[in-house]
């Protein structure tokens, strides 16, 4: 998983892509900094957690080191806060529901990352809509319109922070062997078979039907590109993996 998700982002990259932003790398598992660093010339690191972002950079050349930039701290949902203040309570108000799906589809402009020649986001937009079952279930009959306004907003997001002739990837993990548990087995082109009836069968986490994904990309007037889904073996579970560029 590491070796694909670093392989696809120099490639995404060019001569005159530069400037690198990932978003939720975390402690840096899902991507090879060293090889990276040796392509761009500056690399923002953007995650919730700025220990684990310490921890992402302790270990690298000192040459990667120097083009490394922390963002620690941002919450890329805008919600997470306000997720987190609703565990104590027995239920949802509508309005709050309301007010976080707004906030979660329009996301607020004082995130301020800048623009980068290539944006990345690394597995975080299923974190993402996770924190969201984890607090409000999902049972719950508003939980899908929530979590697709989170989609829909860190699309957008990516999409801003890409800049003029700059291009996006979004890498997701999908299905798990969970409900998919063939996935513990299977490689190559039965994969692919394999990942393709499930999402004909609706065997996919809310919201991030790949399908779906590439049409939603596509609607933004830019080419759209999807690359082979991979497996990736995480302990006692595996995961499917997909990734969608656009840009100009």
């Amino acid at each position: 998983h590491r070796s694909q998700v670093t392989e696809l982002i120099v490639n995404t990259g060019s001569p005159a892509h530069r400037r690198l932003c990932l978003l939720g790398v975390g402690n840096g598992n899902d991507v090879d900094l060293d090889v990276l660093a040796s392509h761009f010339d500056e690399i923002c690191l953007v995650d919730l957690d700025d220990t684990a972002l310490r921890q992402c950079v302790a270990g690298l050349s000192a040459m990667a080191a120097s083009r490394m930039t922390l963002r620690g701290g941002v919450d890329l949902s805008c919600i997470l806060s306000q997720l987190d203040l609703l565990h104590a309570e027995p239920s949802v108000p509508e309005k709050t529901l309301d007010v976080l799906t707004s906030l979660a589809r329009n996301l607020p402009p004082q995130i301020d990352l800048g623009r980068w020649d290539v944006v990345v986001s690394t597995c975080l937009l299923s974190q993402l809509i996770d924190s969201v079952f984890l607090t409000i279930g999902q049972d719950h009959p508003r939980s899908a319109e929530l979590v697709l306004a989170v989609r829909d907003g860190h699309l957008a997001q990516l999409a801003a922070l890409t800049g003029d002739c700059g291009k996006s990837l979004l890498i997701t993990d999908f299905v798990s062997s969970d409900t998919l548990p063939e996935l513990l087995h299977v490689s190559g082109d039965p994969l692919q078979s394999l990942v393709h009836q499930a999402i004909v069968n609706r065997n996919f986490f809310t919201g991030l039907n790949p399908a779906v994904l590439f049409h939603r990309l596509q609607q933004g007037n830019v080419l759209v590109k999807s690359y082979p889904v991979w497996r990736w073996n995480l302990g006692h579970r595996c995961y499917a993996v997909c990734a969608i560029e656009f840009g100009s």
